[in-house]
């Protein structure tokens, strides 16, 4: 599962920096036990290590309007580049960080962040 072009809706009138995106996706990926370093404006790796043995990776563009949650790289997850599949568990973990981050961008805008 890859997320492509998600986009922030934006209370009217309010004009984000893309810091404050890179902050509220950072604060997302920390609030679902990811691991998130900023690796230029608007791009954010991310990684997770479930149990000991279960890692993926992935990585974050963004801009004030949109972002992107794309595969980069996974260990014990049985990814098979072929046929594009990898364990459902993978796929749930990519709905939960793409909600937290969500959450954290609405919790920004309302000023709780």
């Amino acid at each position: 599962l890859n997320i492509q072009d998600h986009p922030i809706t934006w209370v009217s009138g309010m004009s984000p920096a893309l810091s404050s995106v890179q902050e509220a996706i950072l604060l997302g990926l920390v609030d679902k036990g990811w691991t998130g370093i900023a690796i230029s404006p608007g791009l954010i790796e991310g990684s997770i290590l479930v149990r000991g043995k279960h890692f993926a990776a992935v990585f974050i563009s963004f801009d004030v309007k949109r972002y992107s949650i794309q595969y980069k790289e996974s260990i014990n997850l049985d990814y098979n580049p072929e046929k594009k599949k990898i364990h459902r568990n993978y796929n749930k973990w990519i709905i939960n960080l793409q909600n937290s981050i969500d959450r954290r961008l609405i919790e920004m805008q309302s000023g709780k962040t």
